[in-house]
């Protein structure tokens, strides 16, 4: 916690990105009834997307409140503010808009697109994400990230990473290459300028 406190104080907005970072093993109960598309859409978030790790896919809206308002606890009596909520693996179900903007956040993405949820409003922006968690899925984002960096000029872009994928020097070099060509594009949000 002490990490994030410093990074707070040197300016760095700190987002809330799940309670667990793990999902079910398997579909739940009120996914399934909603047919084959929800199926289909589980399947590619828990195993195409990520391993299991799209916590916020398939929770019912009180488990969702729960997760988040016990995730807000934690950070909030670590003395850190939270700027945002971005969801593991990037993927959640359309009705926690809502409800985070119930809860006062300004902030949200997935794979697509940035939300401030109080507002509604919502815009397109590509997401470079670096994962390395098998040698196949390090190989694939990057393959995906140098293909798709033509069209960080076209549009937004982000750029996404997590702290333990910077242990590759595959990664940190890949990175350094990124930003440099993406020098004095950044706006304010973090966002490459198109």
């Amino acid at each position: 916690m002490q990490r994030l406190r410093d990074l707070a104080a040197r300016g760095h907005e700190i987002y809330l990105h799940g309670l667990f970072h793990k999902s079910r093993p398997h579909i739940s109960s009120e996914l399934a009834s909603g047919g084959l598309a929800a199926r289909i859409k589980w399947q590619f978030a828990q195993r195409g997307a990520s391993d299991h790790e799209a916590e916020f896919s398939d929770l019912t809206p009180e488990e969702a409140a729960e997760r988040l308002a016990e995730g807000e606890r934690v950070l909030q009596a670590a003395g850190i503010a939270i700027a945002g909520f971005v969801p593991p693996a990037w993927s959640m179900q359309r009705w926690l808009l809502p409800m985070l903007a119930e809860r006062g956040y300004c902030f949200c993405e997935d794979h697509l697109r940035v939300y401030d949820p109080t507002t509604g409003r919502s815009h397109f922006s590509l997401v470079l994400n670096y994962a390395t968690r098998t040698p196949m899925r390090l190989l694939s984002t990057l393959a995906f990230c140098r293909a798709a960096l033509p069209f960080a000029s076209l549009t937004h872009a982000r750029i996404a990473i997590h702290p333990g994928d910077m242990r590759y020097d595959i990664v940190r070099r890949e990175l350094a290459r990124l930003l440099d060509r993406c020098r004095g594009r950044f706006t304010a949000d973090g966002q490459v300028r198109p």
